[in-house]
C-alpha cells in the first residue's frame, strides 16, 4: 500500500506552483498532507496548450519528489469551459501511464464542454487511476477525506483482510463510539458491497444506530435495476454482546417492524462461540433469516459474492429448466433495456442533427448520461457531445469562409485563383473534423478488438458509419461546389470494363440483405476510354438508390451492351418506381420525391444531380424510364466519340 505523505518539501512546493494569463489560470496547494486541491479558471485556449503541458511537467515532478501517495481533486467549478481546438489537443496527445503516487482523482463537475472532455479523457488514457465527479467541492473533498482514512487504516492494519484489489472507502459519517469504547465502522468496498467492521460490545443503543445507518447505506447505493447489494459483517471482535433486557428486546423489535433490508445478502463473521448472535436476529426480525448467511472470514464472503456477479453466472449453463427460464428472462430484460436506451439516443441523435440543419446559428446543447445508464449509452452520449463540437467549428469556420470568399468576390470577381483557394481551405476545415472523429471511433475498435460489450462496439460501428455518411455529404457539397466554379477535370484512361463493372457491383455485396445483384456484359468486354472515377461515383450513386429503394425479396441488374455509335450501360430494379412527372425533378439539386419509402431514406438530393453533371462534362447522356410498382431504369449513354479506344 503507498504510504501517505507528511514530508515538508510537499509543504513547500505547491503553494508557489501556478499557471496565469488573461484568459486561463491554475493553481495547485496542498490542501492537507495527502490531498492535493488544483482549481481551474477561466477559459482554456488552444495557443495556451504549450505553457500548460509545461506546468503539468512541473507539477508532476514536485509529485515524484514528494515520494507520498496522494489524491487530486480537480475544482472547474469556475472554469468557463474549454477551446475546440484545446479539446482536440488534449484528447489526441495528452495520455499518462499508470501512476504510482495518485490514488484516485476526484473531480468537480464544471460548465460547458469541459465535463464531457474529462470524462473521454479518462476514458482515453490507459492509467488506472479512478474519476470520480462531484456535484460540490465539499463533497469531493469529503470523499478525498474518507479514501484517505481508509488508507491509513490499511496502513495500520486495520483493514488487512480485505484484498488489496477492491477498491474501498471509509464511510465516515456513520462512524459510531460510545463512552466504553464500543464502536463500528462502515466501509464501501465498491458499488454494491458494504463492509461493516464492530468491535469490544454490541449495546442496545449502538445495535439500533447501526441498523439505522445501514438502511441508510444501502438505500444511497444508486445501482441498474436487479443489481444486487451485498454487506458483509465483521463482528469476530466483539468479545460480548448484551442479552437483551425486555425493554431492549422490544425496542430492537419494534425497529424491525419497519425495517426493509436494502441488501440482497448480508454476510455474517461471528466471533467464536458467539453465533447465539445471529439466533437473536433471527429471532427478532424472522424475515432476514433466509437472507443472513454465517461465514468464516471476509475472504470467504468476497469469494461468495464473486460467484453471485452476473457475469460469472452468463458463463454457465442452468442446471434446471427453472433457472434455465429465469436466465432468459433476464437476458430478455437486458436486451430491451439496451433497446429503448438505443431508441432514447437515436431520438437524441435526430434531435441534433434536426437543430444542426435548420437553425442558422447552432450551438451545442452538451447532454449527460440518463441515470442508470449503461457504458454504452454514456460513451455514446460523450461521442455526441463530442461531434457536436465539431460541427459547430464547421460552421464558425464555413462562415468564416463565406465572409473571407465575399470580400475576395467583391474586389476580384473574375479572379480563378479566389475560388480556388476559398475551395481548398473549405475542403480542409470540413474534412479535418469528421477524420478526427472518425479516427477516434476507428481508435477504440482498434485498441480493443473483442473486448469491447456488444452495446459498446454497435455504437462506436454506428459512429463509423454514420461519419462515414456524413463524410460523403460533405464531398457532394463539394463536388457540387467545384462543378459550379467548372473546376472539374476530366482524366481519362484506359478501363477494362470486363474488370471495372464486377469490382463496381461487388461493393455493395454486404449491403444486397436477401436482394439479388446480377451482372451482364458482352464477351469479351470492350475497353473504354474514360474517366475512371467519375464514372465509378455515377455507378455507386445509381446502385446505391436502386438498393435503397427495392424492397426484399428483389433484383437490382447492372447491364452494359454496344450499339453501332455508343455504348450504354444500364441499372434496372425491381422497386418502387417513379412517376412520369417526378422523373425530371430527380436530376435537380436537393430534390426528392415524395413517397413512403423516401421517407426511411433521408438523403441529401444531391446524389443524382451530381451524376449528372458529371456525365454531360464527360460527353455522356443519363436518363431514366420507370413507372411506379415496377421498378426503374437508369441508362448512361457513352458514346463512341466521347471515348476514343
Amino acid at each position: 500500500m503507498k504510504t501517505l505523505s507528511t514530508d515538508s518539501r510537499v509543504l513547500n512546493a505547491f503553494p508557489a506552483l501556478s499557471l496565469r494569463n488573461h484568459q486561463f489560470s491554475i493553481e495547485v496547494e496542498l490542501y492537507r498532507p495527502g490531498l492535493v486541491l488544483l482549481t481551474l479558471s477561466g477559459f482554456l485556449q488552444g495557443n495556451r496548450l504549450s505553457e500548460l503541458a509545461h506546468f503539468i511537467a512541473t507539477f508532476q515532478q514536485n509529485l515524484l519528489n514528494s515520494e507520498g501517495a496522494y489524491v487530486m481533486i480537480v475544482d472547474a467549478s469556475a472554469s468557463a469551459g474549454i477551446g475546440l481546438k484545446a479539446a482536440q489537443q488534449i484528447l489526441a496527445k495528452l495520455r499518462w501511464g499508470d501512476s504510482k503516487q495518485c490514488l484516485e482523482v476526484e473531480y468537480l463537475s464544471a460548465p460547458g464542454i469541459l465535463n464531457p472532455v474529462i470524462r473521454m479523457l479518462f476514458r482515453l488514457n490507459p492509467s488506472k487511476v479512478p474519476l470520480r465527479v462531484h456535484p460540490s467541492l465539499a463533497s469531493a473533498i469529503s470523499a478525498a477525506q474518507n479514501l484517505l482514512v481508509s488508507v491509513r487504516r490499511t496502513q495500520t492494519g486495520e483493514l488487512s483482510e480485505i484484498p488489496s484489489g477492491y477498491r474501498y472507502e471509509a464511510l465516515t459519517a456513520h462512524d459510531y463510539e460510545d463512552t466504553e469504547g464500543n464502536r463500528h465502522h462502515f466501509y464501501l468496498i465498491n458499488e454494491q458491497i458494504v463492509f461493516l467492521r464492530m468491535e469490544r460490545a454490541i449495546r442496545t443503543g449502538n445495535m439500533l444506530k447501526m441498523l439505522s445507518s445501514q438502511q441508510t447505506i444501502g438505500e444511497e447505493l444508486v445501482l441498474p435495476p436487479e443489481s444486487p447489494k451485498y454487506i458483509i459483517v465483521d463482528v469476530s471482535r466483539i468479545y460480548q454482546h448484551d442479552h437483551l433486557s425486555r425493554k431492549s428486546m422490544l425496542s430492537v423489535k419494534e425497529f424491525f417492524k419497519s425495517y426493509s433490508s436494502p441488501y440482497t445478502i448480508s454476510f455474517v463473521v461471528p466471533p467464536p462461540r458467539m453465533r447465539g448472535i445471529l439466533k437473536t436476529l433471527n429471532y427478532l426480525a424472522p424475515a432476514l433469516g433466509n437472507h443472513i448467511v454465517p461465514v468464516d472470514s471476509i475472504a470467504q464472503a468476497l469469494a461468495a459474492i464473486h460467484k453471485r456477479q452476473p457475469h460469472h453466472d452468463d458463463q454457465t449453463m442452468p442446471n434446471s429448466k427453472r433457472a434455465l427460464r429465469a436466465r432468459v428472462e433476464q437476458q430478455q430484460s437486458r436486451i430491451k433495456a439496451l433497446q429503448q436506451e438505443q431508441t432514447r439516443f437515436s431520438e437524441l441523435l435526430s434531435t441534433v442533427f434536426t437543430r444542426l440543419v435548420l437553425e442558422p446559428d447552432f450551438e451545442p446543447e452538451i447532454y449527460q448520461p440518463e441515470p442508470h445508464a449503461s457504458q454504452a449509452h454514456e460513451e455514446a452520449v460523450d461521442m455526441l457531445n463530442y461531434v457536436q463540437m465539431d460541427m459547430q467549428d464547421i460552421l464558425n469556420r464555413l462562415q468564416n469562409q463565406i465572409v473571407i470568399r465575399e470580400e475576395a468576390e467583391e474586389k476580384a470577381r473574375s479572379s480563378d485563383q479566389v475560388k480556388s483557394q476559398f475551395l481548398a481551405n473549405m475542403s480542409h476545415e470540413m474534412r479535418t473534423p469528421m477524420n478526427a472523429i472518425l479516427g477516434f471511433s476507428q481508435l477504440i475498435l482498434k485498441r480493443y478488438p473483442g473486448q469491447l460489450p456488444d452495446p459498446v462496439q454497435l455504437y462506436m460501428e454506428r459512429i463509423q458509419e454514420n461519419g462515414q455518411q456524413l463524410l460523403t455529404l460533405i464531398n457532394d457539397v463539394l463536388d457540387l461546389a467545384r462543378i459550379e466554379a467548372e473546376e472539374i477535370e476530366i482524366q481519362r484512361i484506359r478501363v477494362d470494363m470486363g474488370l471495372f463493372l464486377p469490382q463496381v457491383l461487388g461493393q455493395f455485396e454486404s449491403l444486397r440483405q436477401g436482394r439479388m445483384l446480377k451482372l451482364k456484359t458482352p464477351e469479351p468486354a470492350p475497353v473504354i476510354f474514360t474517366d475512371e472515377q467519375k464514372l465509378r461515383q455515377i455507378l455507386n450513386n445509381l446502385l446505391g438508390n436502386a438498393l435503397k429503394f427495392t424492397p426484399v425479396p428483389g433484383t437490382i441488374m447492372l447491364t452494359l451492351s454496344e450499339a453501332a455509335d455508343h455504348y450504354r450501360i444500364e441499372v434496372a430494379d425491381t422497386g418502387i418506381g417513379i412517376a412520369l412527372e417526378q422523373q425530371a425533378q430527380i436530376f435537380e439539386r436537393f430534390t426528392q420525391i415524395e413517397h413512403a419509402e423516401q421517407t426511411r431514406h433521408r438523403g441529401t438530393g444531391l446524389g443524382l444531380s451530381i451524376s449528372k453533371s458529371f456525365a454531360e462534362r464527360m460527353g455522356y447522356a443519363l436518363a431514366v424510364r420507370s413507372e411506379p410498382g415496377k421498378g426503374s431504369v437508369f441508362s448512361l449513354v457513352i458514346p463512341f466519340s466521347s471515348s476514343p479506344a
